[in-house]
């Protein structure tokens, strides 16, 4: 008896483990607007995580649209990903050619100047990271999917069979 393993989809699991901490946290903070600068270490960490994994699925889907390049930072991924058939995501809204997202803003001030800038360790700085980490993950499974049928398809096309 043999065990088969399937590809898992990584970058989903850690969304939902990511969801699963938000979602705990609004037993503590209630989600409003009034609380929206409420900060934490928790907050933090989610602020952490999330706009690092963000980070690594851009740079994926980067991979996936331009395959010969080499495209890293968030500034980078920018044209490539929202160049793409003119989409425009909302929590991108603030992405500009020359200026990070105020959320990737927060988490670099609080990862690289916790000491200054901790407060921006906020819940409206998680939730933000959260839902731009939502869609940057369903868009490269999007992406992904498309590309292996596409591949798959092409296989199936080009099969000769010799007699």
């Amino acid at each position: 008896m043999t065990i088969q393993q399937k590809d898992c989809l990584i970058h989903w699991n850690y969304f939902l483990a990511l969801e699963h901490d938000l979602v705990e946290c609004s037993s503590y903070v209630e989600f409003s607007k009034e609380n929206s600068n409420a900060y934490s270490i928790k907050f933090a960490q989610l602020l952490f995580a999330s706009s690092s994994e963000v980070d690594v699925i851009a740079k994926e889907i980067c991979k996936i649209i331009r395959p010969n390049e080499e495209i890293e930072g968030i500034n980078n991924y920018r044209p490539v990903i929202l160049g793409r058939y003119g989409l425009d995501f909302k929590p991108w809204s603030s992405w500009q050619p020359d200026k990070s997202p105020f959320w990737w803003q927060s988490y670099n001030k609080v990862k690289h100047e916790r000491n200054e800038y901790f407060i921006r360790s906020n819940l409206i700085n998680a939730l933000r990271s959260m839902g731009v980490l939502l869609i940057t993950t369903v868009y490269y499974y999007v992406l992904k999917f498309s590309k292996e049928q596409e591949v798959e398809k092409n296989a199936r096309c080009n099969l000769t069979i010799n007699t």
